[in-house]
């Protein structure tokens, strides 16, 4: 392992650490190894803005909710339910994935999941 490599293993084992609920961290998780994916078989693609992962999932699970009309604040619902690409946590999480990458569901002025920094900023952890 690089000195980079384990530079970035540090950093996400304090940014994981800092999540109280083990459920919780376990979808982001779930959602980074979704990033990973994505961005490994479609190297074309890459995130031009920091992302908040947090964010993310919440409108995963605000998705969720939405199409098996629950209450927008039923995490547990979510929570439970199997990680199937088709119809389950992995299927919303990789959707809101897609459209922060695509940039295809946030028009100008809309609410977004990440911050703007000029071109030249190289992508960070923080």
């Amino acid at each position: 392992m690089t000195d980079y490599e384990l530079n970035f293993s540090i950093k996400i084992e304090e940014m994981l650490s800092t999540i109280d609920e083990p459920v919780f961290r376990q979808i982001v998780v779930e959602m980074f190894v979704i990033i990973y994916t994505i961005l490994c078989r479609n190297p074309e693609l890459q995130f031009t803005r920091v992302i908040e992962v947090d964010k993310m999932v919440n409108q995963a699970i605000e998705l969720y909710c939405k199409d098996k009309n629950l209450s927008s604040s039923s995490k547990a619902a979510f929570y439970n339910e199997k990680p199937s690409i088709t119809t389950g946590t992995t299927a919303y999480l990789s959707r809101v994935c897609i459209e922060n990458l695509l940039d295809c569901s946030h028009p100008a002025g809309s609410a977004s999941f990440y911050t703007i920094f000029p071109a030249e900023t190289n992508c960070t952890l923080s």
